[in-house]
């Protein structure tokens, strides 16, 4: 719903709503990884699944890289110990895994 608004207000700047839509994802799973990075259930998977169901397809790609971001700065400090080739795997979304599961679900 608020997608349709943002969308009629910015019809002809298709990339403001995308960054949005990443923007919001990003903080999203800043604000569950942050306070809920302890908890026995894994909150972050319902937040994907959540976004993956709420959100139209096209907006796919930036909810990956709205994931990609927070994963990339995480990990960057860790980058010392693990070295930059355990960084860029382990910066990669797991909504990409996620993605083709609900599309065949549909």
């Amino acid at each position: 719903m608020l997608i349709r608004i943002v969308e009629k207000k910015w019809l002809n700047h298709r990339w403001l709503t995308q960054s949005g839509v990443a923007l919001g994802y990003a903080l999203a799973y800043l604000m569950i990884v942050e306070s809920l990075s302890n908890a026995p259930w894994p909150f972050v998977a319902g937040l994907r699944i959540a976004w993956l169901l709420l959100v139209p397809y096209r907006y796919w790609i930036a909810l990956a890289v709205g994931e990609a971001v927070p994963l990339v700065y995480r990990n960057l400090g860790f980058a010392d110990g693990y070295g930059s080739t355990w960084v860029l795997l382990a910066s990669v979304p797991p909504l990409i895994i996620k993605a083709p599961v609900r599309l065949w679900a549909n």
